[in-house]
């Protein structure tokens, strides 16, 4: 994805913000995303606990990990393609993580 674009006389122009997406609102989102998703894999028992482990704890747990600051890691932008290229590439051919992991 670029940060950045052709004008209408086809010249580049670089955006007027310093990143692609707020990072705020992305950390907020992802925060909320992820922890929808697991407590509905929870609800409809689609997650396995590991032992001693409770439906109510994780819950409980979800809870607390929805009221904290989470930490995002947003790289600078690239300011040629190569890095970009060279990110993609490790999930081209099966991704970064086998089936077997």
């Amino acid at each position: 994805m670029t940060h950045g674009g052709l004008d209408d006389t086809g010249q580049w122009q670089q955006p007027r913000r310093k990143s692609l997406l707020p990072v705020e609102v992305v950390k907020r989102l992802f925060r909320g995303k992820l922890i929808a998703q697991i407590s509905a894999g929870l609800s409809k028992g689609e997650l396995i606990l590991p032992n001693g482990q409770t439906s109510i704890a994780v819950n409980n747990l979800l809870n607390k990990l929805g009221r904290v600051k989470w930490q995002l890691y947003a790289c600078k932008p690239y300011s040629h393609g190569f890095g970009v290229a060279k990110y993609l590439a490790r999930y081209m051919s099966g991704g970064a993580l086998k089936i077997i992991r």
